[in-house]
């Protein structure tokens, strides 16, 4: 005879001593993977009648999940434990099953029939303990829902087809602009690809993006700028706030998650969209401003939603440039304005690359593709260092081998008939 198995105590973090994995706060990712890895599946009796107890971590706290195992036996409880801690790592990332003692015919334990609003749950909290940032998730949630306006959200995971991304874009032309339907169909394609390796589907889905003409790169020119600076009806508070993202090419939301030290901003690479950190050197005005935007953003953030304190911003500025007639200019455009900028004075694409923050070249290179006398005449505060830099290439053109080139041409250009 066995001896009976004694009633498990409800877990309480008491039970457990500093040193336990119960114990463990999520402080690191490495107890994060210790929790969901080592608290294995443990029976637990309530009413007579016994249970699985799974212990799933979201990436905050533990959760319970219990699954019905259906006996009074102990012995048989055990016996169908042992099921339950097979598929326990698939529980974990929030995979459902059922099990033969939960079905009228003996079976084999089958994955339910996963819908795809179950599949991105798993999705999510997968990616949340793997560290994915939430803004990076909150912008696949929204890529899912654009998503669900073309199917229900209990559609099987299965039934997604070629059929239904035609279906998508086609729902989504010309409501959307190109850019975002494929922006949109990069994140459910990650989202396919991270379900065919979980093995939810079977096969990888192909998705093509939308055929997108390169989109040019726009800037303000001092004039345009001064206009802004000049426009009776802007309120000066954003004026000011203008000029500091032309003077420092941070991105809308840049300000707002880095850290001052000195006179210097400090953008964190966990905060940066392209996980680069940089620094930007303020000068005394542009502190001044940027203590300003930070004493606003606290002011605000009772009242108003972040995003929407930044988005003001953006709305603002446009307003601004449809009332001056200045054409397809947005908010970014004043760091690309930074950027060209800072080509323009420079020459140094390298350089330019560090300085907002671009993890290659490559992305910095539109930048360069700009003629400096058209650029001269757009920025005259830049005339004088823009002129410096095609003396000082046009001199060095001429320091090389070509100046012997051209001695040699002219040897045969004295033998030439009189006119």
């Amino acid at each position: 005879m066995h001896s009976a198995l004694p009633r498990q105590i409800p877990f309480s973090v008491e039970r457990f001593g500093d040193g336990s994995t119960a114990s463990m706060r999520g402080n690191t990712p490495v107890y994060g993977s210790l929790r969901k890895e080592l608290v294995m599946a443990t029976l637990k009796e309530r009413r007579g009648k016994w249970y699985a107890r799974v212990r799933v971590w979201d990436g905050i706290r533990q959760r319970e999940k219990q699954i019905p195992l259906r006996t009074r036996s102990r012995v048989e409880a055990r016996a169908r434990l042992i099921q339950v801690e097979k598929l326990e790592v698939d529980i974990k990332d929030g995979l459902e099953f059922t099990f033969p003692w939960l079905e009228d015919e003996v079976v084999r334990p089958q994955l339910k029939q996963l819908t795809v609003e179950d599949a991105f749950k798993a999705f999510y909290d997968s990616r949340l303990i793997d560290g994915l940032r939430i803004t990076t998730l909150q912008r696949y949630e929204d890529a899912i829902k654009t998503l669900y306006q073309v199917l229900d959200r209990k559609t099987p995971l299965k039934a997604i087809d070629a059929r239904i991304v035609d279906l998508y874009k086609k729902y989504w032309w010309k409501k959307h602009a190109v850019s975002t339907i494929n922006i949109n169909l990069s994140k459910i394609r990650a989202f396919l690809n991270w379900c065919v390796k979980k093995e939810l589907l079977s096969s990888v889905l192909v998705i093509d993006n939308l055929l997108e003409a390169p989109k040019e790169v726009s800037y303000l020119s001092d004039a345009d700028f001064q206009a802004i600076m000049m426009l009776d009806t802007l309120d000066t508070y954003f004026k000011r706030v203008f000029l500091f993202y032309r003077e420092t090419g941070c991105r809308l939301s840049e300000p707002f998650h880095a850290e001052l030290d000195g006179n210097w901003l400090v953008i964190k690479a966990e905060t940066a969209k392209t996980h680069h950190s940089r620094e930007v050197e303020l000068s005394e005005p542009l502190l001044v401003i940027y203590q300003e935007m930070r004493d606003r953003w606290r002011n605000e953030q009772h009242k108003l939603k972040p995003r929407s304190i930044m988005d003001n911003y953006s709305k603002t500025f446009q307003k601004a440039c449809r009332r001056l007639r200045i054409s397809n200019r947005v908010f970014h455009n004043l760091r690309d304005t930074y950027a060209v900028r800072l080509w323009a004075a420079t020459g140094d694409i390298h350089w330019v690359c560090k300085m907002i923050g671009h993890s290659s070249v490559v992305m910095t290179q539109k930048y360069a593709n700009f003629n400096p006398r058209k650029l001269m005449d757009d920025f005259p505060t830049l005339a004088k260092p823009i002129k410096k830099r095609l003396v000082m290439a046009k001199n060095s053109f001429r320091d090389t081998e070509i100046r012997d080139t051209l001695k040699q041409i002219g040897v045969f250009m004295e033998d030439r008939p009189a006119a």
